[in-house]
């Protein structure tokens, strides 16, 4: 799902490269679109924060390659929960999430195969506020962030559309019996 939204992020920008971070509700992902149709009901379990924030959107800003490495390796990191971590489209990552943060990034390339390079400028996509520390560790401050008009839910849902479409309307198709 993270890589979807990802790819969503780049098709919107124009960007090389997106990192979206799994993981997290308020500005990543946290739920799972599974095989089969997208109905209104799945796109809403993704981040149902995220969904329905005005505040927050998609940004795209410059970084470097040893900015994206270090978000991708764990080192920058938005919160303290193991969990959390960035997903790249746009990119071919090895990635071992299991790794203590800073070490989880086994290798990066660029789609041709080449190293991401570190000393190099890229566009990157991604959740306004989600590479933003909150938690009082690293601070990383957006080079020429801008954001996109619209909510994050709009960008998507066109998105997807654009892709085959949402069906509206289904019924919800599981249901917890709590007492059995």
């Amino acid at each position: 799902t993270a890589l979807i939204v990802g790819d969503m992020y780049r098709h919107e920008t124009g960007a090389d490269i997106a990192l979206v971070l799994a993981g997290q509700n308020s500005y990543g992902v946290n739920g799972y679109i599974y095989g089969g149709d997208i109905t209104d009901k799945s796109i809403s379990c993704i981040s149902e924060a995220k969904m329905y924030d005005e505040g927050t959107g998609i940004a795209v800003c410059s970084m470097t390659g040893q900015q994206i490495t270090d978000f991708l390796s764990g080192s920058c990191t938005v919160g303290s929960r193991p969990e959390e971590h960035y997903i790249a489209s746009g990119l071919e990552v090895e990635f071992a999430p299991w790794r203590e943060k800073g070490s989880r990034l086994i290798s990066c390339r660029l789609p041709d195969g080449r190293s991401i390079d570190p000393d190099e400028t890229y566009t990157v996509a991604y959740c306004k506020y989600s590479l933003k520390d909150t938690s009082g560790g690293t601070t990383f401050a957006p080079d020429g962030e801008i954001i996109l008009d619209g909510t994050w839910e709009e960008h998507f849902i066109g998105y997807i559309k654009s892709g085959g479409g949402i069906i509206d309307g289904v019924e919800q198709t599981t249901h917890l019996i709590w007492d059995a």
